[in-house]
């Protein structure tokens, strides 16, 4: 998933002390909280170790992504966004040590184009769009990556990427919805079978 989340946003600097405030996840964190509760859809809804998440914070060659595999032990948005914000201040160089050893989390110096570029190397990529095909009516693989936005839609370079790439829309309707809820409803259709 694209996110207007941004590196920077996630390690300034706010009084005396470094990161977004947990009291204030959207307001402060350019909406990390998406991201989080996107991840945690992806864990709660799948089978365990079938699904992960990548969410790419800002655009162009400085956005970096984050990678969320097998989420056990989180239950909420704010202990998951504690480890990210750890995780962004020891990235950044703001902080020496590292958190507690999370391996399901980590930061990788990916793109938004080199992130689709690899996972479409990897397996279907698809764009989940309100304009997009009926998606009852497409065949997907289990090792298909859907690609969503967070609470904006994909920016003109992103659709220039999946337009390079070749990457299908599709839909689930004509309504947008809510990231977290479209994971759960692509969970369900995946894994219904």
């Amino acid at each position: 998933m694209s996110s207007s989340c941004t590196l920077k946003q996630l390690t300034q600097k706010r009084g005396k002390t470094r990161g977004f405030l947990l009291k204030d996840i959207p307001g402060t964190s350019g909406r990390l909280d998406v991201i989080c509760r996107s991840a945690l859809a992806c864990h709660l809804t799948a089978p365990k170790g079938s699904t992960v998440l990548f969410g790419v914070l800002g655009s162009g060659d400085d956005a970096v992504t984050l990678y969320f595999s097998t989420l056990a032990g989180f239950r909420d948005e704010i202990s998951l966004a504690r480890v990210v914000r750890d995780l962004a201040l020891v990235y950044t160089g703001h902080r020496e040590d590292l958190p507690p050893e999370y391996p399901q989390i980590a930061l990788l110096n990916y793109n938004f184009a080199k992130l689709l570029q690899r996972l479409s190397q990897l397996g279907d990529v698809v764009y989940l769009t309100d304009k997009g095909e009926d998606i009852k009516n497409t065949p997907l693989a289990h090792n298909t990556t859907f690609v969503l936005g967070s609470h904006v839609d994909l920016g003109e370079h992103e659709h220039e990427i999946l337009t390079h790439l070749g990457v299908k829309s599709v839909s689930i309707g004509p309504r947008n919805y809510l990231t977290s809820h479209c994971i759960a409803y692509l969970n369900f259709l995946q894994y219904e079978h």
